[in-house]
């Protein structure tokens, strides 16, 4: 893994982000708040971005290339559209982290210390927070629409192999 400061990138990052529906609601402050604390990190081919069981605060952001969400050495999922979010899940109820994410082929990310998100101490920080778990909330939402869409697809194929 190759890591760098947003620095010259920013343009780029904040422009990514700022396509995001969820990012329009980010002031200048907040998007450079927010970039402040990220890294930049690039993966070749099977570099592992998070493993299974770690424990960290960090959540990313795919800025472009591919990986896989491999869970119990079986790949569950693809990301490979911009913008995409993953390791809230570890962050938001402080698990370990439920999959292993691994470049599938070169990819940039976007890595954030989602520890920003403990300041309390002033309204800013906690509005920032607001905002943040409101995209968390979102984008869980939505998979978990898929989700259900999916497995109500796979009980009725499910029952359909049964009465053969």
């Amino acid at each position: 893994m190759q890591e760098a400061t947003v620095g010259q990138d920013k343009r780029k990052v904040v422009s990514l982000l700022d396509s995001l529906s969820i990012f329009r609601q980010f002031s200048e402050n907040d998007f450079n708040r927010l970039l402040d604390t990220a890294k930049l990190q690039s993966y070749k081919p099977k570099e592992i971005i998070i493993k299974e069981g770690d424990y960290n605060n960090l959540v990313f952001f795919l800025i472009n290339g591919s990986l896989v969400v491999i869970k119990d050495g079986n790949n569950l999922a693809l990301l490979d559209q911009d913008g995409e979010l993953f390791g809230e899940m570890g962050v938001l109820n402080n698990e370990p982290r439920s999959a292993t994410i691994q470049a599938e082929k070169s990819s940039l990310v976007l890595c954030i210390d989602a520890s920003i998100m403990k300041d309390k101490e002033s309204k800013d920080a906690i509005i920032f927070s607001h905002i943040l778990y409101r995209l968390f909330a979102e984008i869980l939402s939505t998979r978990l629409r898929v989700m259900i869409e999916e497995n109500s697809r796979l009980k009725k194929e499910n029952e359909l192999l049964k009465n053969r």
